[in-house]
């Protein structure tokens, strides 16, 4: 490869995950993320706050804060998502 040659990806998860699977998983965490702190800041919430309205630990709420993707399921994000009264996009 010379310095010349570049790839192209569909987004930033394409490019650091190994399969599209995973890139799309991490794609959909990282919009439900995004999704819930942007609610969070709107509702004014505290952590404390956000866990009980959300239905989840305090360390759930931080990892979500922290912007720690890792530590978020999917289905945590969604049950997160529903239990703040947020509509399912698409």
């Amino acid at each position: 490869m010379t310095t010349q040659d570049s790839f192209s990806f569909g987004s930033v998860w394409d490019a650091i995950e190994t399969s599209p699977a995973q890139a799309g998983d991490m794609a959909q965490r990282s919009e439900l993320c995004c999704i819930l702190l942007g609610h969070v800041r709107r509702q004014r919430w505290t952590s404390d706050e956000a866990a009980r309205q959300m239905g989840v630990s305090p360390e759930i709420v931080s990892a979500l804060f922290a912007g720690d993707i890792d530590a978020l399921d999917i289905t945590t994000l969604e049950l997160m998502r529903n239990a703040a009264g947020l509509a399912r996009s698409g």
